[in-house]
C-alpha cells in the first residue's frame, strides 16, 4: 500500500523508475519488478478491500475462509 501510495503522488514517474526509486531507500530496499507494480496497480481495489477487512490480510496469498470460528 505505501507502493501504490507513492504512485499516487507522484503520478509523473513511470512504473520503471517507481520500481528503482524503492530497491534504493536509505531505509532499506524493497525488490520488486514493473510488471509485478503494474499487477498491484491493477488489483488496487481488491486489495484495499482485503486490507480495510483484516490489517494483516495482505501478509497471505489468500484471504482464509474461516469455516468453525471455535476451532484453532
Amino acid at each position: 500500500m505505501t507502493v501504490l501510495a507513492f504512485a499516487d503522488k507522484h503520478p509523473d514517474m513511470a512504473q520503471a523508475e517507481i520500481v528503482e526509486h524503492f530497491k534504493t531507500r536509505p531505509e532499506g530496499g524493497l525488490i520488486f519488478t514493473q510488471s509485478t507494480l503494474s499487477q498491484k496497480i491493477k488489483d488496487r481495489t481488491k486489495l484495499e478491500t482485503r486490507t480495510e477487512a483484516n490489517l494483516s490480510a495482505l501478509l497471505s496469498k489468500r484471504a482464509w475462509v474461516v469455516t468453525w470460528p471455535d476451532v484453532e
